[in-house]
């Protein structure tokens, strides 16, 4: 018996391919940054809120698993399924994190040691950059969803204790 695996347009996600971890599906404007970054082998890099983890698989990649990614995330929810993806792609040169951005490089900046390569903040965001492929994006966003959105504390401010 012959069984195929068709997949609509838009079911990349779907694939054993995909499932496998030979490819992680992302869009092009979530690829960019890391292709200004450039982060290379033997580097430090931090992924300041890494989760779901297409950049910070993009960067492995990148960087052939060598060098040290730290990737952070404030939601333990959300570290849940960075796990899951990070192990589904293969990659092993990175340490998992789980606190606010803000507290994490407040206590890194007196590790004089810890001297990162390159940074990458990917905030939460408005998400309208997706509204043309998710139709409940749409439905999310609204005026009081972007207000709170900027509520989140800037980097900087330490939330701790408040």
């Amino acid at each position: 018996m012959i069984i195929e695996n068709r997949l609509s347009g838009g079911e990349l996600g779907k694939s054993k391919e995909h499932l496998l971890g030979y490819y992680y599906v992302q869009d092009i404007s979530s690829m960019l940054s890391l292709f200004v970054l450039q982060p290379r082998s033997g580097e430090l890099f931090l992924d300041l809120c890494a989760s779901p983890g297409s950049k910070t698989t993009q960067a492995a990649a990148m960087m052939s698993n060598q060098g040290t990614i730290i990737a952070n995330d404030s939601s333990m929810g959300r570290i849940s399924i960075l796990a899951s993806n990070l192990e589904r792609c293969g990659v092993s040169n990175t340490i998992m994190t789980n606190m606010d951005g803000a507290f994490l490089c407040q206590k890194m900046k007196n590790k004089t040691e810890l001297k990162f390569d390159k940074i990458l903040v990917d905030a939460p965001c408005s998400g309208e950059g997706t509204l043309r492929k998710s139709p409940k994006t749409l439905l999310m966003w609204n005026e009081k969803f972007i207000k709170n959105l900027s509520a989140i504390p800037k980097l900087g401010q330490n939330p701790v204790g408040k």
